[in-house]
């Protein structure tokens, strides 16, 4: 059986924003989405929260996260 990441899945879908105002990937941005909501946030600043917290957030996705900004 084949096995796609969810990265990968999510990459699939058309991104509609214009592109000259994307900062950040569509595919990146549902991923820490998906991560913080399953993590427990209520909200975009708590899914923030999960994201910068290093012993919450998985090694892999260390590099993704040192992309994004957390304020």
């Amino acid at each position: 059986m084949a096995t796609i990441s969810l990265l990968d899945h999510f990459s699939a879908l058309r991104d509609p924003r214009q592109s000259w105002k994307v900062i950040y990937p569509l595919a990146e941005v549902l991923l820490i989405v998906l991560c913080g909501t399953l993590a427990g946030a209520g909200d975009f600043v708590e899914i923030r929260g999960v994201g910068a917290r290093e012993d919450r957030f998985p090694e892999a996705f260390h590099a993704l996260r040192a992309r994004c900004a957390v304020a």
